[in-house]
């Protein structure tokens, strides 16, 4: 799991790269909660996340495409705190996509 851990941050890294206001983190081990700016941009992230996960259980493992899984939820409203340097995420998106 080591390895798909750093397969996950190379993919937030790519993503603060070319989405503007991106910021994401991993939780849990294995959960991944990233805030963005523009509500435009969630849908073509996440579909992003998904291909990469494919791609990661296909090459790095050997292994069908329906060993991993992906269940995303995205919630769309205001962030009352994003802290990236304390790795604090609040407010009224998380709750929501938290709640699905």
């Amino acid at each position: 799991m080591e390895q798909l851990n750093m397969f996950l941050k190379d993919f937030l890294f790519k993503m603060e790269e070319q989405f503007e206001g991106f910021w994401g983190r991993i939780v849990r081990g294995d959960g991944v909660e990233c805030v963005v700016e523009n509500p435009k941009d969630v849908l073509r992230i996440a579909a992003i996340l998904k291909s990469w996960l494919r791609f990661y259980s296909l090459y790095s493992y050997k292994v069908p495409v329906p060993a991993f899984g992906v269940r995303i939820s995205i919630g769309i409203g205001d962030m009352r705190i994003v802290d990236r340097k304390n790795g604090i995420l609040d407010g009224e998106a998380i709750y929501l996509s938290g709640r699905n």
